[in-house]
């Protein structure tokens, strides 16, 4: 399954007043896409015409670089009281939903 790519630019345009009319149905579109794909799979891509490479990658590093930490690192960020919401979610405390709901 592909997730689609979203580029933010129409969305950034309208919000700076800078979108056409025409632009609205544009906009709609976008916004099917973001509800469809985060329903069906929970994720999307976005880019960022304010983000360059360099900054995807300055990124990235950091992303490698959290995960290369020991498991005892990383309990550190676990946040039980604000149930998971921020910080680090451990192993068994997700269970998927098609374990539980037999409907699916």
């Amino acid at each position: 399954m592909d997730l689609p790519v979203v580029d933010l630019a129409p969305y950034l345009r309208a919000a700076a007043g800078d979108a056409a009319p025409a632009g609205e149905e544009e906009l709609r579109a976008l916004c099917a896409t973001v509800s469809a794909s985060l329903r069906d799979t929970g994720a999307l891509l976005v880019m960022d015409p304010r983000c360059s490479a360099a900054d995807n990658d300055r990124f990235l590093d950091v992303v490698e670089r959290y995960f290369a930490r020991s498991a005892d690192a990383k309990r550190l960020q676990e946040r039980p009281h604000l149930y998971y919401q921020v910080g680090v979610t451990p192993e068994g405390v997700e269970v998927p939903r098609s374990l539980v709901d037999k409907n699916m």
